[in-house]
């Protein structure tokens, strides 16, 4: 039996990080790991329930401040803070086996206070694309916490070679672990129809400025110029309120209201994902993009940024710079749009989660080592 202390990013919504830690948790329960995690934000408990009820202990940390200038003195002290915080928790509730930290650079704190502790197994793990920005003090202190997590961690974990690349450069012996997909929800059936009658797009991620859907907004109306009968589907949740406005504004500029449905982010999506033709992820920066495989494997094609990592194609995903113009893109989707007649099957094999999983039971299997 192994007893695995995880790091949250933040809480428990329903995005990337989460899902793929609750994913190791569900399925390595099953297999006897007992698991724990420090969270930071109490705000979203989408997955909080399902942690709690593998029996593992949640720890939060810290409250979300509403102003973003406490957000930002938190951010700049709070190191020293965790460091004790996470010692405590390695007295009480240990000895474990491993740390494995998703928390970016401020992981450090952490892996810090589990080498104290003697956790021999610590592992950081990547799954954003990371770039040293913001004010000074700011890139100074990430400058500071990168080689803290090289000084303390001792296996490195990335999505993709992108997301290690960016986080520590050309780091010896990475772990590439591509994140999974659920082959029992996502999954090409006789219900992927490919409709001729109406053009519909669909895009997963979270509204904020770097998962660009005001870039998919002007795709959608200069699409609408050669196939009026077209609607855009969005599904996510609000990361950042002020940008939702500024899609619900350009919507009535474009006068795109008739053709726009907007999802919940906890909407079941296979149904949605069968009825349309296209998938649209413009993303700025992607680590990876798990929703680009889940729809490439229920026979939607991706129109994607080439910022998405090249493993994400499995045939079915185009990547286009975004230099090219709205309206390049849409001539694009338009030619595929009047030539095909039917959804195709795209082999998602190598990204099924029980052959992921098997790659975490490696690991934690492996005893870590006295870096």
């Amino acid at each position: 039996m192994k007893k695995i202390l995880l790091v949250a990013a933040d809480g428990f919504s329903k995005t990337g990080v989460p899902f793929v830690f609750m994913n190791i948790v569900r399925n390595l329960s099953k297999e006897g790991y007992i698991f724990d995690i420090i969270y930071f934000d109490e705000r979203f408990k989408y997955y909080y329930d399902e942690f709690c009820s593998y029996g593992g202990n949640a720890f939060l940390l810290n409250k979300q401040f509403k102003s973003s200038f406490f957000r930002k003195i938190i951010r700049y002290v709070s190191s020293g803070y965790y460091y004790k915080k996470t010692l405590k928790i390695l007295k009480k509730h240990g000895p474990y086996d491993a740390i494995h930290c998703f928390n970016e650079y401020r992981s450090c704190s952490f892996l810090k206070a589990a080498k104290k502790h003697g956790v021999l197994l610590r592992i950081y793990h990547c799954n954003n694309v990371i770039s040293i920005s913001g004010n000074i003090i700011n890139r100074l202190l990430m400058k500071k916490e990168k080689r803290q997590c090289l000084k303390y961690a001792t296996t490195f974990i990335g999505c993709s070679k992108k997301a290690i690349k960016s986080a520590f450069d050309n780091i010896n012996n990475p772990l590439i672990i591509n994140n999974p997909y659920d082959d029992k929800i996502f999954k090409f059936t006789d219900k992927a129809v490919f409709c001729k009658e109406k053009l519909r797009l669909v895009q997963t991620s979270g509204f904020c400025d770097n998962k660009n859907q005001l870039f998919s907004l002007d795709i959608v109306s200069e699409l609408s110029k050669k196939i009026p009968n077209i609607e855009m589907n969005f599904i996510g949740m609000n990361i950042n309120e002020n940008y939702r406005k500024k899609l619900e504004k350009r919507i009535y500029e474009l006068k795109l209201n008739n053709k726009i449905v907007f999802y919940n982010f906890d909407v079941e999506q296979k149904p949605i994902f069968d009825t349309c033709n296209y998938f649209l992820l413009p993303s700025k920066s992607e680590a990876f993009g798990i929703v680009l495989i889940e729809a490439q494997a229920c026979g939607l094609k991706c129109f994607a940024s080439d910022r998405t990592p090249i493993e994400v194609n499995v045939g079915g995903c185009v990547r286009l710079p975004l230099s090219k113009t709205p309206s390049e893109w849409a001539e694009l989707i338009y030619n595929d749009f009047i030539s095909t007649t039917e959804k195709r099957f795209y082999n998602c094999s190598s990204y099924q989660n029980t052959n992921i999983i098997k790659k975490y039971i490696e690991l934690y299997e492996s005893g870590g080592c006295t870096k």
